[in-house]
């Protein structure tokens, strides 16, 4: 079984590009080789040879017209160049052994040098079979003997003494350089195609890995988050619980004494677990299984929003902008985590009361779908450009505002839409000079009302 045989398709098919690329780039070389040679030729011969130069004036336009015909109307037609490489090499001799025979001395051994020269690096040069080589080596001992055949063998010691020893010793020699240089050569591409093979499943099992790494890590990135909305939230509650306890103290009522009692108690619980709330979800973190912790249930839009406006209420009264939704038409229920809920909308509202003018709305709608429910969040007034905008929705391990707006606290926007498609929502954000910016988020709908 050949080397080709061994490899694998898709390798069988590079082998034979690489050699079929390798051996025209030989005949390229070689048919300009001999061109630039023969055209020399004229130049030498008209002051070296001058007795003979009009007689193979004629040769050398031959061979040069014969190349040009035969390379440029017969290379399309075949896919191997063997047979011309073949053709020129026995052209080229001939004309060589046509000055040898004509004339004598240091002519003969100048020829046989060019010859050498030039047969030695085709071989070095090609790659084609042992055929070819034996063939080449008896075409050019025949020319030579039928040349030597038109004299009667009268310069055949001579010519021989002169340069065609070394020239047949050279010729034989050399001419199996090709066959052992295309073993080698196959033997190092094949090679290397397996190397590159192996290096490309490597890469792309890394590749593999670090999808998964860079996932896992949005994944622990959003699982936080959602612990800092928990703690936020039962810090509001506290606090709110705290508020109260102050109002009532502050009132003046009259309590019994069991009430005051209660109502010390519950000021001293709620002060620790004010004070504990941070330790409580970050005891052992960095050892604790963390995963995304998702609690997904039916989601009433009207509370939700209800609730959103409440957070905001003294940020839109800072800012002079006035939020613009109708509950009429919010009386749906999705399927989402309440608590992330509630904060990615906060979160998005928060961007776009920082970003729309004083004086302006922020307009909330909804619309039901066959199975999802479609929330549109605008700020008409909001002009943002899109590369900043874009600039906010970075990957998340690349992520950092960069643009002169403030950032509101809390999730950001990437989280935001990072936990809207964790939860089998759509998020999507356009932005235009004249339209202002609008935030698109679908969520499931679910199929039954909360209670």
């Amino acid at each position: 079984m050949n080397l080709i045989s061994q490899t694998s398709a898709f390798q069988s098919g590079d082998l034979e590009k690489a050699y079929s690329k390798k051996t025209w780039d030989a005949a390229e070389y070689i048919y300009w080789g001999i061109i630039s040679l023969l055209i020399g030729f004229f130049i030498l011969e008209f002051f070296v040879l001058k007795t003979t130069w009009q007689v193979t004036f004629i040769f050398k336009v031959i061979l040069i017209l014969l190349g040009f015909l035969s390379y440029n109307i017969i290379k399309p037609q075949i896919k191997s160049p063997d047979w011309l490489i073949f053709g020129y090499l026995l052209l080229f001799s001939s004309y060589c052994f046509n000055i040898i025979h004509l004339h004598s001395g240091f002519v003969v051994t100048l020829y046989f040098t060019i010859l050498t020269l030039v047969i030695g690096s085709s071989n070095y040069l090609v790659f084609w079979n042992s055929r070819f080589a034996f063939g080449l080596v008896v075409s050019i001992l025949i020319m030579f003997i039928i040349f030597e055949l038109q004299a009667d063998f009268v310069n055949q010691e001579t010519n021989l003494n002169l340069g065609g020893y070394a020239f047949f010793s050279l010729l034989v020699l050399t001419a199996f350089i090709p066959d052992a240089r295309k073993r080698n050569y196959t033997l190092n591409l094949e090679r290397d195609l397996k190397k590159d093979e192996a290096i490309g499943k490597l890469n792309k099992k890394v590749n593999e890995v670090q999808l998964k790494l860079v996932e896992i890590e949005q994944l622990l990135k959003i699982d936080r988050e959602k612990d800092q909305i928990l703690r936020h939230d039962i810090k509001n509650k506290i606090t709110n619980i705290l508020g109260l306890s102050k109002l009532i103290d502050e009132s003046g009522t009259a309590l019994e004494e069991e009430e005051q009692n209660y109502l010390q108690l519950l000021k001293e619980v709620s002060t620790d677990l004010l004070t504990d709330v941070d330790n409580i979800f970050g005891n052992d973190e960095e050892n604790s299984d963390i995963h995304l912790r998702l609690a997904i249930q039916n989601t009433n839009l009207k509370t939700s929003f209800k609730k959103v406006k409440s957070l905001l209420k003294p940020r839109l009264e800072a800012g002079g902008v006035e939020l613009d939704f109708s509950t009429e038409n919010t009386d749906s229920s999705i399927l989402a985590d309440p608590y992330v809920f509630v904060n990615l909308i906060e979160k998005i509202l928060n961007y776009l009361i920082d970003w729309s003018k004083t004086n302006h709305k922020v307009i909330l709608l909804t619309k039901d779908l066959d199975s999802r429910v479609r929330i549109e969040i605008l700020a008409p007034s909001a002009k943002i450009p899109a590369s900043v905008l874009n600039q906010i929705f970075k990957p998340l391990d690349e992520f950092e505002i960069q643009s002169s707006f403030a950032p509101p606290q809390g999730l950001g926007l990437q989280i935001a839409k990072n936990l809207t498609e964790k939860m089998g929502g759509y998020f999507k954000y356009t932005t235009s000079m004249t339209e202002g910016v609008t935030f698109k988020l679908e969520f499931p709908k679910s199929s039954q009302p909360v209670s």
